[in-house]
C-alpha cells in the first residue's frame, strides 16, 4: 500500500506533465492527495482548481532555496509560461546551468519528494473570516517596478488576490504619494495617471488626504472563496515625490517583489532595505537600515515576505550620488 506521500509524489509527476499547471486539461490531472493538499471542494469550478494548485505550490516553492525553487517554477510551469512542453522547459533549465538534461529530471524528481513532504506536514492555515469585512481578500503575491530614468516616473504593479468569501466583485487600493523631506504642501494625488494593464476595470477615484488617492477595482468577474486572481495596472507619477517607494499593506500581504530602475550610470551612492517600518519613519536617516546595491542596469530589487498590515516594506535612496 502506497505512502500519503508516495501518492502525492505520484499526483505531481501527473501535474507536471505537458504545460504543467497552465494545461487546458489541469482539473482531469488532479488527484485526491493534490485536492486534499490544495484544499480544492467539490464545489470548486475548473479556473478555482487551477488557481488553488498555483498558490499552494507557490506557497510551498518559495521556502526552497533559490535553485531548486527556479527548477519547481519550470517543472510545473509556474512562471506562466503557456506553450512550453515538460521536456523543453526542463532542457532550457539544463542549457541554462550547463549540466546534462538526464542529471535535472533526476534532481526535479527529488525535488517532488521534498514538495510532498512540505505539502503533508505543513500546519493548516487559520480559516479566514468571511464575515468580516476587514479582510475580503488577501494578497498572495506583489511584484511592482518603478522606472525613474523616463520623463515621466512609471510604476508597474502585478497582484494576486485570494478571495475570502464568495462573488468579491470589487477591491479598495489606494496610491499615496508623499512629498520630498522638507517640502512644504501637499501632493496632489488626482495628477497621478491609473492606466490598467490587465485583470479589472478601473472604478470611481477619489483623493481622501492630501497626498492619497483611493480608487475601486471592478473584477471581471465574481470571485469564490479561496479562488486567485491577478490583474495589474500601469502608475504615471509627473511630480516629485521622496526618495522611497513602499507597500503599507492595509491587509496581509504574502511575498513583495520591489525593483527601481535608476538608470545605468545613474543609481544614487546609497540604496537601502526598508523592512517592516513606521510610515512616519521612513525619512528618518537614525533608522539603521540594510543597505542595497544597484546592478548593471541601474536596478536595485527587493523581496519581503509575510508583511504585516500598517508597515511599510520597499527601498529608498539617497537622491545625491
Amino acid at each position: 500500500m502506497r505512502s500519503d506521500a508516495q501518492a502525492l509524489v505520484d499526483e505531481l509527476k501527473a501535474l507536471r506533465k505537458g504545460y504543467g499547471v497552465q494545461s487546458g486539461d489541469l482539473s482531469a490531472r488532479v488527484g485526491g492527495m493534490v485536492r486534499r493538499v490544495c484544499r480544492i471542494t467539490d464545489a470548486d469550478p475548473p479556473p478555482a482548481q487551477r488557481a488553488k494548485v498555483i498558490a499552494t505550490l507557490t506557497e510551498l516553492v518559495a521556502d526552497l532555496p533559490d535553485d531548486l525553487a527556479g527548477l519547481a517554477h519550470a517543472a510545473f510551469g509556474l512562471n506562466g509560461t503557456a506553450d512550453v512542453r515538460y521536456e523543453e522547459r526542463l532542457t532550457r533549465v539544463a542549457d541554462r546551468v550547463r549540466r546534462d538534461p538526464r542529471t535535472i529530471r533526476r534532481r526535479v524528481d527529488d525535488l517532488l519528494e521534498r514538495l510532498a513532504e512540505a505539502a503533508l506536514y505543513r500546519p493548516a492555515p487559520p480559516p479566514p473570516d468571511a464575515g468580516s469585512p476587514d479582510h475580503p481578500w488577501h494578497t498572495a503575491e506583489l511584484t511592482t517596478a518603478v522606472l525613474l530614468d523616463l520623463p515621466v516616473v512609471e510604476v508597474f504593479e502585478e497582484r494576486r488576490i485570494v478571495s475570502h468569501r464568495e462573488r468579491l466583485t470589487e477591491l479598495d487600493h489606494s496610491v499615496t504619494v508623499s512629498e520630498p523631506p522638507g517640502a512644504h504642501g501637499s501632493v496632489d494625488p488626482v495628477a497621478v495617471g491609473i492606466d490598467p494593464v490587465r485583470g479589472f476595470l478601473l472604478g470611481p477615484a477619489t483623493p481622501v488626504s492630501g497626498n492619497r488617492l483611493a480608487f475601486r477595482i471592478r473584477l471581471p468577474r465574481p470571485l469564490g472563496r479561496g479562488e486567485a486572481h491577478t490583474f495589474s495596472f500601469r502608475l504615471r507619477v509627473p511630480m516629485k515625490f521622496a526618495p522611497h517607494y513602499v507597500c503599507t499593506p492595509r491587509r496581509p500581504c504574502d511575498r513583495f517583489t520591489l525593483s527601481v530602475r535608476f538608470g545605468v550610470g545613474r543609481a544614487p551612492a546609497r540604496i537601502w532595505r526598508l523592512d517592516g517600518e513606521f510610515p512616519l519613519e521612513l525619512n528618518d536617516p537614525v533608522v539603521p537600515r540594510a543597505p542595497l546595491s544597484a546592478d548593471a542596469a541601474g536596478e536595485a530589487t527587493a523581496t519581503f515576505t509575510d508583511l504585516r498590515p500598517n508597515l511599510s516594506y520597499g527601498i529608498g535612496w539617497d537622491e545625491r550620488r
